[in-house]
Formats: C-alpha cells, structure tokens, sequence
C-alpha cells in the first residue's frame, strides 16, 4: 500500500508517495473504519500531516491499482501511526 498526501496549500503543487502499511483497524460504525498507518516496519507516522488533510492510498489488486480518497483524523504526531 501507498499512501500519497497532497499538501493543504493550493500553493504547494507538488505529490509524494510513501510506503505504508495498516497496522490497526477499529471499526466505527457499520460501514465506517479507522485504519492507523504506519512507515512499514514501525509505529511512526508515514509522512508529516495535518488533521483534516485528504490523502490517497494506492491499494494493489489482481486488476491493477485501486485508489482511495481519505481523511487524516489523528494529532499530526510523526511518532504514532
């Protein structure tokens, strides 16, 4: 899986992708999940991030890559998922 972050800023145009695994899933609600990510073997955030801030995952599948929109709900920390 790759996650990929678009800056909050319409002035930053640039889009990086970084390694990212799942390393908890808490389900919400029915049909809503809380997927924690993580840099692939640690407990540290992926890449530096705002609350609020959409990313998009890169989901591999037998039919080619599968793309997904979501919402950066955690503090921003970089030393937790």
């Amino acid at each position: 899986m790759y996650a990929t972050g678009r800056p909050s800023t319409l002035a930053a145009v640039s889009v990086a992708t970084v390694p990212a695994q799942v390393v908890r899933r808490e389900v919400i609600a029915r049909g809503v999940v809380s997927l924690f990510l993580a840099r692939p073997g640690t407990q540290m955030a992926p890449a530096p991030y705002t609350p609020g801030q959409f990313v998009t995952l890169v989901l591999p599948s037998a039919q080619g890559p599968v793309y997904r929109a979501y919402s950066l709900s955690s503090f921003g920390r970089l030393d937790q998922p």
